[in-house]
């Protein structure tokens, strides 16, 4: 295995022996502003040698899976978040969103300036936000809340619109 320069790092400022000890070294991926997986490169006794853990949650779900490359851990968890987003509803994501951050429907209508059975349609994919102010209010409280551009938030929602 050929060894990153974040894994030769690892090794020569912790040692062997700290990785035998299970230490392990994790790198947060984030994707323009969002957190979308985690990286980490840990000891394996059934290799003699470090291997790179990648992991995602989206929501309840979570993946993992292991790699002798860190690049190839990072490609891992974006191709995952992709695939996951690409397959998930505008009303799942901002359920997420919403339980993430711990706002309540009633919460969100109210900033929204719209009414709560409106919010529930969103969230159960009944009906999708049509009115692009309302939806420019989301990207911005959402963006806010992850301390990120609206541009990239904007970004990460447009992989939950599919075409009619």
């Amino acid at each position: 295995m050929t060894e990153s320069k974040s894994t030769r790092d690892y090794i020569r400022n912790w040692g062997r022996t700290a990785a035998r000890s299970r230490h392990v070294k994790t790198f947060e991926y984030v994707e323009t502003g969002l957190n979308i997986g985690r990286v980490r490169v840990q000891w394996s006794d059934n290799r003699n040698d470090f291997v790179w853990l990648s992991s995602m949650n989206f929501d309840t779900q979570t993946w993992h899976n292991t790699f002798e490359s860190e690049a190839e851990s990072v490609r891992w968890v974006h191709s995952r978040y992709y695939s996951v987003m690409k397959s998930s509803t505008f009303g799942r994501w901002l359920q997420i969103m919403c339980k993430r951050h711990q706002i309540t429907q009633a919460g969100l209508a109210e900033r929204l300036h719209v009414t709560r059975q409106t919010v529930h349609n969103w969230v159960k994919d009944k009906r999708q936000c049509h009115d692009l102010t309302v939806y420019h209010q989301i990207v911005a409280m959402f963006a806010e809340l992850e301390q990120m551009s609206q541009k990239d938030m904007m970004g990460h929602m447009s992989l939950l619109f599919k075409p009619r």
